[in-house]
């Protein structure tokens, strides 16, 4: 089985808000680029990948996206959450004849191989990888890829998905590793991330 993966992405110079206190403008920026970069190496290295679409409102992301041969999304017009954008781009993933697609948040600069072999390598039709808090949701897996609406954009999108998924007799797969549960959107966040990886936005 082979997936399209769906990674959203905000403009590199608006990323990271939250980190204001902890990194100036410029190094956000900086980190912003390198966890997408990142995220996108890991995919493109993993055999079960076929295929990527980039989402996002900004040129410079869609631009950089073309450039490395995947194909740019500019997030819907009328989008307001994150949940519209992915769908959109999932809906997308259908047209094209995708059978089964990953969506991946795209600051995760632990991500590494093994993660992806553990999210991919189920039969399950729905799989979700939440956040360090259980809160938030970072991956998900849909076999097909519209199977279920999504709820990203939404600080309790993992126990909405899961909800979501019950409603419809979805049994959801958790997979749960360091890689998957840390994006990084806080102070503790860059802290634990540091902790781990001090070399690793260099």
């Amino acid at each position: 089985m082979t997936y399209t993966a769906v990674v959203p992405v905000k403009a590199f110079a608006r990323a990271k808000s939250r980190l204001a206190s902890a990194l100036p403008e410029p190094e956000r920026e900086h980190f912003a680029r390198a966890c997408f970069d990142h995220v996108l190496r890991v995919l493109e290295a993993h055999p079960q990948v076929s295929g990527v679409i980039v989402s996002s409102s900004d040129p410079e992301v869609l631009a950089a996206t073309r450039a490395r041969g995947h194909t740019p999304l500019m997030d819907p017009r009328e989008a307001r959450r994150l949940n519209e954008v992915v769908d959109s781009a999932l809906a997308l993933a259908v047209e094209r004849g995708a059978e089964a697609a990953l969506v991946l948040m795209c600051d995760l600069p632990l991500l590494c191989a093994g993660d992806l072999d553990l999210l991919l390598g189920t039969d399950a039709e729905l799989a979700l990888a939440p956040d360090y808090a259980g809160a938030g949701t970072n991956a998900l897996v849909a076999r097909p890829p519209d199977r279920i609406p999504t709820c990203f954009g939404d600080p309790r999108s993992f126990a909405l998905h899961r909800a979501r998924a019950a409603a419809l007799g979805l049994p959801a797969l958790v997979v749960e590793t360091p890689g998957l549960a840390g994006d990084v959107d806080t102070e503790d966040d860059y802290r634990r991330f540091r902790g781990l990886s001090p070399r690793a936005t260099e």
